[in-house]
């Protein structure tokens, strides 16, 4: 009866062990960019193929506000259509999504930042 007592303890022990190391090698780590599409046209309402430096900046506001991230990305736009992943050269963080809205701002070239500024729905929050 002992001996079976033991061999229980060592299997409970065993299966516990398992369970924390199945549990935290199941734990992934959540992306650290977000995936913004559209579609450019120009002035004319012609769809813009090429390649276009696109800046993408989060302010704290719809209109004025500060300045909270900001990154330019080469762009290949196909028909106009694009997609661009922020965050993969100025980190996206806590910083940048504390729970506020925030909105994004984005640029062409060297044309104006475009508007209205679109607020950021829930999904980069996920993040943090």
């Amino acid at each position: 009866m002992r001996n079976y007592l033991g061999v229980r303890r060592w299997v409970f022990g065993g299966i516990v062990a398992a369970t924390v190391l199945v549990s935290q090698r199941a734990r992934a780590d959540v992306p650290q960019v977000v995936t913004h599409q559209g579609r450019l046209f120009d002035a004319q309402g012609v769809a813009v193929t090429g390649t276009q430096d696109i800046t993408f900046v989060i302010y704290d506001a719809e209109v004025d506000g500060v300045e909270l991230w900001a990154e330019t990305i080469s762009v290949d736009l196909d028909e106009g259509y694009f997609s661009a992943r922020l965050g993969e050269q100025s980190v996206l963080d806590a910083v940048v999504f504390d729970g506020s809205v925030r909105w994004l701002g984005i640029t062409v070239g060297n044309d104006a930042e475009m508007t209205p500024r679109a607020a950021i729905a829930s999904v980069p929050y996920a993040m943090f």
